[in-house]
């Protein structure tokens, strides 16, 4: 895979989207919240966006992937995998300034992250 930087968002996140259905078809019509962009893999609001994917419906991960290459993006072999530890990343540097109870609740998702690789 190339190493190429892109245009990341920082926070891709379901509230940072904006829909809109036409013709009976939810498409993305915005992008909200921009002050963590960065220039990064996209790899980093992959990582964002499936945070939570456990509590998401089956499949989702993979039929958001599937719209990205779609759209013309391109994922490495093993992107899960990579996702997760990007994501890793971030959790760990969240934990630094949290609360009590965002601490339990990052500690949480680091385990479960970790457990996933």
């Amino acid at each position: 895979m190339r190493s190429d930087a892109a245009l990341a968002h920082g926070d891709f996140k379901p509230w940072n989207l904006l829909a809109r259905q036409e013709g009976g078809v939810w498409q993305i019509c915005g992008v909200l919240d921009w002050e963590f962009a960065c220039a990064a893999t996209p790899l980093l609001d992959f990582a964002t966006f499936l945070r939570d994917e456990q509590a998401r419906p089956a499949g989702f991960a993979d039929s958001f992937a599937a719209a990205y290459r779609t759209a013309g993006g391109a994922l490495p072999d093993g992107w899960r995998r990579l996702t997760r530890l990007v994501d890793l990343l971030n959790l760990l540097q969240m934990l630094q300034w949290s609360g009590d109870q965002a601490t339990a609740d990052l500690r949480r998702v680091v385990g479960e992250t970790l457990d996933a690789l």
